[in-house]
């Protein structure tokens, strides 16, 4: 594959290679992109349609309760707490997937295992206590 063009200027920034490489990364991103908008959009579809969201809604009233609490303002955290935690667990192969096939395929995934599931947990706590 040829880089087909008249512009010297994209010619000066990258040769054949690094342009083969940089659009096969690309594709690939796009492919997975794609895949995963599917799976989050069926995935939406299903907590529609299942309910789900009110019953975790009064899984963290109960929780609460057990621990002897009844405030609505707790209960939203609680919510707030175990959506996130289920969203994270969800997505994790996704996760897992882009950054330890997809990058490493392309050498731009320098991160160990141990680092990234550090890094996750650090993610989740921060977002949870910022909201």
């Amino acid at each position: 594959f040829e880089i087909k063009t008249d512009n010297l200027e994209l010619e000066k920034l990258m040769d054949e290679e690094t342009y083969l490489k940089a659009r096969s990364y690309s594709l690939e991103k796009i492919n997975f992109g794609i895949i995963h908008d599917c799976y989050s959009y069926f995935e939406t579809l299903g907590v529609s349609l299942l309910f789900i969201t009110p019953f975790l809604w009064d899984f963290a009233g109960k929780s609460i309760e057990y621990l002897g609490y009844s405030h609505e303002l707790i209960q939203s955290n609680v919510f707030l707490w175990q959506s996130s935690l289920i969203m994270a667990v969800i997505h994790l192969p996704w996760s897992l997937y882009r950054t330890f096939v997809i990058e490493e395929r392309h050498g731009f995934n320098k991160m160990t295992l141990c680092f990234y599931f550090k890094d996750t947990v650090k993610k989740i706590v921060l977002s949870n206590v910022i909201s």
